[in-house]
């Protein structure tokens, strides 16, 4: 018995190496067909030599067969399952697997169309039109002082869906109102949202119930025809996602990762006032800000590039100068936190646009007049030092890792 369950292992093996590798495309398949050509050959070898070896394997499958009735009842005798109900489930661990790859497809063609939906309609938007809501925690103290007690703030990410920009709010706790009061300092600076995509948090929830109410209230006071057209564009159309989706907010779940990532590093367990908190998320948006997006030209000596804050101000903000450095001050502590921030953010950004490819997949190389992105770590924070590619220096694979930059 041990000699036929080997046999069966090796060659059920065999059939899902070939099965699993079919299905991939041919960049990704690692072997080629003469190597495939002589899988099979050898496999038919074994399943001939298996069927003359064991006869009883040759009985047809049936649930009512005898032999698979007795089977089951000298098996269930002992610690092992029923034949039937073994066969069954491989049955139904073949079919989940055929049917794994037609369900993940289905599922990323709904995600890119709900994306390309969301991206036509924020292109006819502009700034915060349509943006985006996450938030994430943070300690900060109530006031100065020794024997002070700590709450835990949050930070407001809202993301317009249009520009990339970025903007950011301190919220004293998770409650309704406090989102509505950071909602409503967001919408006074930024513009009034037309729609809002969010998760299903009970404060994003809470906050649109509230807002249906006060707009349902409004046009009923202000029936008017002169204040029509006012309340329309005072409406905020409020999306959520699925529950326990979280892949569907990519763009905002993002933003926090990124965001959260590098505060939490270099903060620590060190405290804040409300209006230190305050200053460092207001300089921390300005870098996000900041970020190059394209060339704003094609001009080979023209290394100026467009940004979200392009949006927002007409053109990348300007760093102030930093303080006095008086190891004494809090708001020293403060701007060496915002330029440790920048530092860490900017190191590991930057990687990131640079996505390594597989040697199955070739990639489309470097050319000449591209605009990159130079690491630089001794630059201002909020600044990116450019460059336009003026020769390339392939290897002997004719792939480009060395260029020459006119900066």
């Amino acid at each position: 018995m041990d000699k036929l369950y080997q046999d069966q292992l090796r060659v059920w093996g065999d059939i899902q190496k070939l099965t699993n590798n079919y299905k991939k495309d041919g960049a990704d398949r690692k072997r080629n067909p003469d190597y495939f050509q002589s899988r099979l050959l050898h496999l038919e070898e074994l399943w001939n030599k298996f069927q003359c070896n064991h006869d009883r394997m040759l009985i047809e499958y049936s649930q009512d067969h005898k032999y698979f009735q007795e089977m089951e009842y000298e098996q269930s005798q002992g610690s092992y399952h029923s034949i039937k109900e073994t066969l069954s489930q491989a049955y139904q661990d073949i079919l989940l697997r055929m049917e794994k790859p037609k369900a993940s497809t289905s599922v990323s063609e709904f995600e890119e169309q709900g994306t390309s939906e969301r991206q036509e309609s924020a292109q006819q938007q502009q700034g915060f039109g349509i943006n985006t809501i996450k938030q994430k925690g943070l300690q900060y103290q109530n006031s100065k002082g020794r024997g002070i007690k700590c709450t835990k703030g949050y930070i407001a990410v809202f993301i317009c869906m249009a520009t990339k920009a970025v903007h950011l709010e301190v919220v004293s706790d998770l409650t309704t109102s406090a989102f509505l009061a950071a909602l409503k300092r967001m919408a006074a600076r930024r513009g009034t949202p037309e729609h809002i995509y969010s998760d299903n948090g009970t404060n994003f929830i809470g906050a649109n119930r509230v807002l249906d109410s006060g707009y349902d209230e409004l046009k009923r006071v202000f029936a008017e025809e002169q204040f029509a057209t006012t309340i329309t564009d005072m409406e905020i159309n409020w999306h959520f996602n699925a529950p326990a989706w979280p892949s569907a907010g990519g763009l905002w779940e993002a933003a926090v990762k990124s965001l959260k990532a590098h505060t939490k590093k270099v903060i620590g367990d060190q405290k804040f006032t409300y209006e230190e908190l305050s200053t460092l998320v207001a300089q921390l948006e300005t870098c996000l800000n900041t970020r190059p997006l394209c060339p704003i030209s094609e001009d080979p000596e023209d290394i100026n590039f467009l940004t979200p804050a392009h949006f927002l101000t007409g053109g990348p903000t300007l760093s102030l100068l930093p303080t006095e450095n008086d190891l004494r001050t809090r708001w020293y502590l403060v701007e060496k936190t915002f330029q440790d921030i920048w530092k860490r953010w900017q190191s590991e950004y930057l990687p990131t646009l640079t996505s390594r490819s597989k040697w199955q997949k070739p990639r489309e190389n470097l050319k000449l007049q591209d605009l990159v992105a130079i690491h630089d770590a001794n630059i201002p924070p909020g600044k990116w030092a450019m460059g336009r590619v003026v020769e390339l220096h392939p290897g002997t694979d004719n792939i480009v890792r060395v260029v020459s930059l006119n900066l």
